[in-house]
């Protein structure tokens, strides 16, 4: 096995001279041990990567007669790990070493002092922090009753998990149909990423928390219940087989790219009153062919970027403000009606909307800023209710 060169620690050597000890540092070499790269530091070990052949791996308690303190990585090829045990030394234990897409569980000894272990996933050793779960850990899981502590988005990156249970116990999670909530259900914490099928947010549920459904590739429908006021950013960022969406009349926010990367997404309506709608909260939905905003009041920047199959847009009364390059790229939009309502609006609103052809501007416009039209190279014709507002030199660049 060859000798790998790492990243330089110091180690001391004393050297006894006749005026006494002097101390001297020079740089230390990472080295190798069966399997593992490693650095030394004050007499303990760090492992800062894995060169095995994978399958289930135990993380050696001393290497070199010196106790293995931290886990840093194991990224010799991460996907070819598929359980790690953790012994009692090691105090230390790096979050991106769960990145490995094989990687189905984790043990740690049971005498360990910092660290323990649950079906497969990493806990504090009181268990009241669940600190991470392996991204290849398949079916279900259970939350024992003394976790108090979730970190927002801890299995957003487990592809497979199906399903998560809580036990009735636990004074501050719940769960519904292999969904997490908070103990009132009054919140969406998280949906397993392998959720399949169809969801039905109950009607007590005000809060859909951030990446809450983030990734659940297989989620097919939706229906949001009446009494959400607030989806968090993310939140159903990447579910790719997601057809169409209805938000109900008392959402107030819809966060920042609440909807991102939808691509079967062909219609989406927000029936909110006073909704805003965050940043991207629609972007590269690239199947969107229609949206209703009547009850959106403010639209966030590049809310719609890249939504090349969108040719419907309504706009109610309602909308004030929108940010910059919200149409970016939206190249079968033919048309648009600016509402009178409309006091604000970014740059480069409908840049590239190649196939756009006429657009009506509200009354109150007064400035169309830079590029807001650039390369709509079809467009025709721009009907204005009131007087033209004044216009940028770059407006209708390149029409």
């Amino acid at each position: 096995m060859q000798t790998e060169v790492a990243i330089p620690r110091k180690r001391f050597i004393r050297i006894c001279l006749a005026s006494g000890l002097v101390l001297m540092s020079f740089p230390v070499k990472a080295q190798q041990a069966p399997d593992f790269t490693y650095t030394t530091n004050n007499g303990t070990i760090a492992i800062t990567s894995y060169v095995g052949s994978g399958g289930a791996i135990t993380i050696p308690s001393v290497i070199d007669g010196l106790p293995v303190t931290a886990v840093e990585h194991l990224t010799g090829d991460p996907g070819d790990v598929t359980s790690v045990t953790f012994p009692g030394s090691v105090t230390n234990i790096s979050g991106g070493m769960f990145n490995g897409s094989g990687l189905t569980g984790v043990t740690v000894d049971p005498l360990n002092p910092v660290y323990s272990s649950l079906d497969g996933v990493l806990f504090d050793k009181d268990q009241t922090i669940i600190l991470a779960c392996p991204r290849g850990k398949t079916g279900d899981f259970t939350i024992p009753n003394t976790v108090t502590n979730i970190p927002d988005g801890l299995f957003s990156d487990c592809f497979y998990l199906s399903g998560i249970s809580v036990d009735p116990l636990n004074p501050f999670h719940s769960s519904v149909d292999g969904v997490l909530f908070d103990k009132c259900q009054t919140a969406i914490i998280q949906c397993p990423r392998g959720k399949t099928g169809t969801v039905t947010i109950p009607e007590g549920v005000g809060v859909i928390q951030d990446n809450a459904f983030f990734g659940c590739a297989q989620l097919t429908g939706l229906t949001i219940g009446s009494g959400v006021t607030n989806i968090g950013e993310w939140a159903f960022g990447c579910c790719y087989s997601l057809a169409s969406v209805t938000i109900p009349t008392n959402v107030a926010i819809i966060g920042n790219y609440t909807f991102d990367s939808c691509a079967s997404l062909t219609n989406a309506t927000v029936f909110g009153n006073d909704t805003s709608l965050g940043d991207g909260a629609f972007e590269n939905c690239t199947n969107l062919a229609a949206v209703d905003l009547s009850g959106v009041t403010s639209i966030g920047t590049t809310a719609f970027l890249g939504d090349t199959g969108l040719t419907s847009v309504t706009l109610g009364d309602s909308v004030t403000n929108m940010g910059h390059w919200v149409f970016w790229d939206c190249a079968s939009l033919r048309t648009i009606s600016l509402p009178d309502s409309l006091a604000s609006i970014g740059d480069s609103t409908f840049f590239d909307c190649a196939s756009l052809t006429n657009a009506t501007v509200g009354s109150g416009l007064v400035d169309l800023n830079g590029a807001m039209f650039d390369s709509c190279t079809k467009l025709r014709a721009v009907f204005f209710r009131g007087n033209a507002p004044s216009q940028n030199p770059s407006t209708f660049l390149d029409c």
